[in-house]
This record gives C-alpha cells, structure tokens and sequence, in this order.
C-alpha cells in the first residue's frame, strides 16, 4: 500500500530571493500575490487600479520553503518519492542543499525518488521560483508571433505557463508563482497502482461493457487485479485476474444523458491491487463514471456534411459557454467555487462547457461534478489565440504535459 506523507500540512515560508527580506508563512497549495496579500504586503489585486502597482511581483524570484521529518513507517519502503502535482512555473527544486530537478512547465505533474537525500531527522525542501518575465525575455528571442493580442509586455508563449495571467480581455495582468497543487511524499514497495484507464462499449444488445486498464508500476509476485462496479451501493458487476485488461459486463445499465436529456446516474468503480492471491489489497484506484457513448456524426447532407454530436445513440443539440479559471489564483480554488458556477450553468439550460486553452486543466473536482450535473466537456489543451514556437525543447515540453494531462 502506498504511504503518503501531505507535505502541504508542514509549515512552509516564502520569501523574495536574493533579498533580505524575512521568511514568512506561506499557503501550499498557493501563490506569491495570494500570500503577499495574506501579509498586507501588498494592496488588494482587483480593487481600482492596484494592478498596476503589482507588476514587480513577475520580475522578481521567489523561494518557498519547509522542514520536515520523514516516519519511520515510509524510511522502510523500498520506494520514497516525492510528488509535485504542480509547479508554477520555471521551478528549481532542492532537497538538503542537493538540486533534485527542475521545471518550465506549469501544466506537468513530477515525481522524483528521493530516497538517497533524505536525513534520519529534519529535511530542507526548497523551491526557487524564477521570474516568469525574465524567461520570457532570455529565452526563445526569434519567436515572434505576428500578434500577441492579450499580452502587453509580449512574449508569453515562450513559456508553458497560464495564458491568463499576462493579461486578457476579461483578466488583470497578474503573472503569479509557487506551488499551486499537491505536494507530497508517497512511500511504497513491490508494486503500486498508479492509474486506470477506462473504456467502454455499448452494443446493440442493451448491454454495456466497461475496460479497465490498470496501470502498474513496480513489480511484485503473483500479482492480480480485480474491479467492482456499484451503483447506490449495490454491486452491478466485478472481474478479476492477472495484470492485464478487466472487463465487467452491466447488464441492464442506467445510461447518463447531458442535462435537459435525462438523468445523471454515476457508478462507483474501483479496482485493487492483489499480490500472490492474498485478500489484502496491495493498492487501490476510485473513481465515478457514467456510462454512455458519444461520437461526433459527420456524414453528407443535403447541405454537405453534418456536425452533431450523438450521445447514447441520440443526437443532442448542444448549448454551452466558454469556461475561464473561475479566479486569478487557481491555486485556491475549491469544490464549492466550482459548484456555485457549474449549477448555474445548468440553470441557465446549458448541457456543455468549452474548457478554454488560455487557464488551466482543471482539477479532478471539475470533471467530477460536469458527470454529476450533466454538463459534456469540450476539453482544449492548453494553447489559445496565437501561434507558439516549435523548436525541439518547447515540443518535448508540449509533448510531456500531454501524455501527463
């Protein structure tokens, strides 16, 4: 089983590099502006004209900081790492003076095994922050779109960072850092289950049959998956057997149709991770689905080709907006600030939302409540409303954030 240690719940402190300005405390996840405001060391970002006494906030380098003390419960696993769900943006992290990596890549999650750095007692973990505008300005210099329409200053997409924050119609320029999800150490040993993906097939039968892959990492003896599917607590389905696809037949499923079409049902669906036959569970994987199908209908019309997309069989009109970060600091953002916003999406007889490429991937909080009020998402990746470059560094970077998103 994978131990985890929250390394958000320590007591971290900030402050601006290469000054003598003190450590204070700071809020992990979180952001430089939202901690300097914490400390009244800055005005209020939205109030008049206050944005535009921030901009050295983004010139300067930032540090973050904490101590910690490793449990003798995750020393004795044979894996310790450490986990970084993200890191905004250009990021050097160390461990007891010792560089582990570093990163340009807000939209990438990390995980670094640390064990060989860690001390018996008291550990150091730094994250130093480098100023988003001066990477702009050193790095990538023949890269010039023809037009940078929400950029002031100019060269944004130079660096895989939230568009947003330099500035937009709708948004103050307001070019933040610091760790804005997850942070923590997860111990383990043998073999762990790190994902799953799930696949689905609706026959002509009336039956559906959902595919688990689970994907593994490690290696172990006699190692066996097995998944269940419930529905209101009520076990609907369960396969198990060797590492390897799991397929569990529904035979009479409860379908989920966007709002306005029908209900919402979701299933629980959970799979574990068993090794030499045992009934403990080495790990587990939890997540809640839906079950439908949809494609998008492209065939020839009087008109010459359709576009509509079919859920379940059905042609659905589909009627949404266009979804923004819901604030300036994502890093704070909670459930309940998405539930308020996404509710009234529906309450204005919407059924889908365009998540826009100029914020962020939203948290799995996001997509969890879209499945449970009815609301497809039509998902962009993360580049909006100008050209980016394409040398080898950037596209490696590219590529990174989508294999991991």
């Amino acid at each position: 089983m994978t131990l985890v240690l929250d390394l958000s719940q320590q007591e971290w402190r900030f402050r601006q590099a290469s000054t003598r300005s003190p450590w204070r405390k700071a809020t992990v996840p979180g952001c430089v502006h939202t901690d300097l405001l914490r400390h009244k060391l800055i005005p209020d970002p939205f109030f008049g004209t206050n944005e535009l006494q921030l901009q050295w906030i983004e010139e300067a380098d930032w540090e973050y900081r904490t101590l910690f003390t490793v449990p003798k419960t995750l020393r004795g696993e044979s894996h310790l790492e450490l986990v970084a769900d993200g890191l905004d943006t250009v990021a050097t992290v160390t461990l007891n003076g010792s560089e582990i990596a570093r990163s340009e890549n807000m939209f990438v999650g990390h995980r670094w095994e640390i064990g060989a750095l860690l001390r018996p007692g008291r550990n150091e973990l730094t994250f130093h922050f480098g100023s988003g505008r001066r990477y702009v300005q050193t790095h990538r210099l023949d890269h010039r779109p023809p037009v940078e329409f929400n950029d002031p200053v100019g060269g944004s997409t130079r660096l895989r960072k939230q568009a947003c924050q330099f500035g937009w119609d709708w948004a103050p320029r307001l070019v933040t850092a610091g760790i804005w999800r997850g942070i923590r150490l997860e111990a383990w040993s043998g073999a762990r289950l790190s994902n799953a993906r799930v696949r689905q097939d609706h026959g002509t039968s009336g039956r559906v049959q959902v595919f688990v892959d689970p994907e593994i990492q490690g290696s172990g003896t006699g190692l066996e998956c097995r998944a269940a599917l419930h529905l209101e607590g009520k076990l609907v389905a369960e396969a198990s057997g060797p590492v390897g696809t799991l397929a569990l037949e529904v035979a009479d499923p409860l379908l989920w149709w966007p709002a306005g079409q029908g209900a919402q049902p979701l299933y629980d669906l959970s799979v574990e991770l068993h090794e030499s036959s045992t009934d403990h569970a080495v790990d587990r994987w939890h997540r809640r689905i839906g079950l439908r199908s949809i494609i998008l209908d492209r065939h020839p019309d009087q008109w010459g080709e359709s576009f509509q997309f079919v859920v379940n069989g059905r042609a659905v009109f589909v009627k949404g907006a266009n979804w923004i970060p819901v604030h300036s600091f994502v890093a704070a953002l909670t459930r309940r600030d998405y539930e308020r916003d996404l509710r009234a999406a529906v309450a204005a007889n919407m059924n889908c939302v365009r998540l826009w490429g100029g914020g962020i991937y939203e948290s799995e909080d996001f997509y969890d409540l879209c499945d449970e009020l009815g609301l497809l998402v039509w998902q962009d990746f993360m580049f909006a409303c100008t050209l980016y470059p394409a040398d080898e560094a950037f596209l490696a970077s590219a590529q990174a954030e989508v294999e991991y998103q």
